[in-house]
């Protein structure tokens, strides 16, 4: 069905909204000529970027706080680049101006503050797979709920199932999203799951969050790092994927296991590692990759 438009403005100010959202931490936005349209618990928003104004144009009423606690706009960021800087001058020369480059180069990419229970499962579905794989099959996921549908400015979205909803899949229709391994894990999270677990983990430190996902089947420290990173808004989480590895490596000549190099993580750029590794994984996937080609 299609609706009402609600339309918001917002004056904002370091901040890019293509950098924040095409840097791995979402996966239900996607971007056309005009803008970026996101599907954000139950609503359906389009979002675009012009001369320092943030426009919302959405199917449901949403609060300007909401917005700007949706996508991080009440971190000071000059200061959390001041402080990740300050951290930097212990490090080696070496490291320092990479370090740093990686900031400017992504001036702008702040962290979302989005739904824990959607970041794990989608993070679940993200095991050893490509972010477009990614958001294809979150995609065939949310279809198979056609009274989630919505029409939105002319175009077709799905919000993203409710937990009630993903208990009624059987595991042939989670094999059939091409999930393999993952299909068992998402199928026992789904049975077991309820979301009093989510609104409990919210008053835990960012360690017992951390203990408490990495319980569950097929969360390790990376998963488990992302929920509480995105899902929370714990910003000493420090996610650890390939190029998280390649940076720790070649800026620091760390290696080791996930758990070791998130903790490493943490250390090294406390209190904002979140920041520190979003920055650096844009830089190593995304920019450096540009220069090459």
């Amino acid at each position: 069905m299609s609706g009402e438009v609600h339309t918001y403005s917002i004056k904002v100010k370091d901040f890019d909204l293509d950098k924040t959202l095409d840097c791995g931490q979402t996966f239900r936005w996607y971007k056309s000529d005009e803008g970026w349209h996101g599907v954000i618990r139950n609503r359906v928003v389009f979002a675009r970027q012009r001369n320092g104004t943030l426009e919302i144009f959405t199917n449901r009423p949403w609060s300007i706080g909401e917005i700007v606690e949706y996508f991080g706009l009440r971190d000071d960021l000059k200061a959390i680049k001041e402080t990740l800087l300050e951290r930097a001058e212990s490090f080696p020369k070496q490291v320092r101006g990479p370090f740093e480059k990686a900031f400017n180069h992504s001036w702008g990419l702040r962290i979302l503050r989005q739904d824990p229970y959607e970041m794990t499962v989608s993070y679940l579905f993200s095991v050893q797979t490509s972010i477009p794989l990614i958001q294809r099959r979150l995609e065939a996921l949310a279809r198979f709920f056609p009274e989630n549908r919505i029409e939105f400015l002319g175009k077709e979205f799905y919000l993203f199932p409710t937990l009630d909803q993903l208990k009624r899949l059987t595991m042939e229709k989670w094999l059939s999203l091409g999930l393999g391994f993952r299909a068992k894990w998402l199928y026992h999270f789904a049975r077991k799951m309820r979301d009093s677990f989510f609104a409990r983990l919210r008053d835990l430190s960012l360690s017992e969050k951390l203990e408490e996902l990495t319980r569950i089947d097929g969360i390790g420290y990376k998963v488990a790092s992302c929920v509480t990173l995105f899902g929370y808004g714990e910003l000493n989480s420090f996610p650890v994927d390939v190029w998280i590895r390649k940076a720790l490596k070649d800026l620091f000549g760390v290696e080791g296991s996930t758990k070791r190099l998130m903790e490493k993580g943490m250390e090294l750029f406390e209190p904002f590692a979140g920041y520190a590794q979003e920055y650096l994984f844009r830089e190593y996937r995304t920019v450096r990759r540009l220069d090459k080609s």
